[in-house]
């Protein structure tokens, strides 16, 4: 007999627990589903027109000892939520730099023309850690 009470005190636990955690853990709040749903994307994949593209290479230029010998690659454009401008970045070469070197330069736009706003090129870490958060997207981090 008491094992049948035991027995039937256990269903009924457990019963209780299944209904904690239905009336608990089924429907969970609004602000968790929202939390879980993917966010905006940080950036925009743009492209640069032959003037922005012009822009970028004297901004880099500026930037560096050798100006008349630098080449850029992998040159990509992003608008930034919530940031003003356009950002672009890529890789140097020349202009007294060893290898590819990671750069980025802003441009913004005023009375409808582009300038360079600024910009850094170099991987010592000052200078990259600007670059990475700014480019953190080309280079899949």
């Amino acid at each position: 007999m008491q094992a049948l009470h035991l027995a039937m005190a256990k269903r009924v636990a457990v019963v209780m627990a299944i209904g904690v955690v239905a009336a608990c853990g089924a429907n969970p709040p609004a602000t968790t589903a929202a939390a879980l749903a993917p966010k905006a994307d940080f950036a925009t994949d743009e492209n640069l027109t032959a003037a922005q593209s012009v822009l970028v290479k004297q901004a880099v230029q500026k930037m560096l000892p050798q100006p008349e010998t630098v080449r850029l690659s992998a040159v990509n454009g992003k608008t930034l939520q919530g940031k003003e401008g356009f950002h672009v970045c890529g890789y140097a070469s020349g202009g007294g730099l060893t290898g590819d070197t990671p750069f980025y330069v802003e441009l913004r736009q005023a009375a409808r023309q582009w300038t360079s706003h600024r910009g850094q090129v170099g991987a010592d870490a000052a200078r990259l850690a600007k670059v990475r958060f700014v480019c953190r997207h080309h280079d899949g981090a």
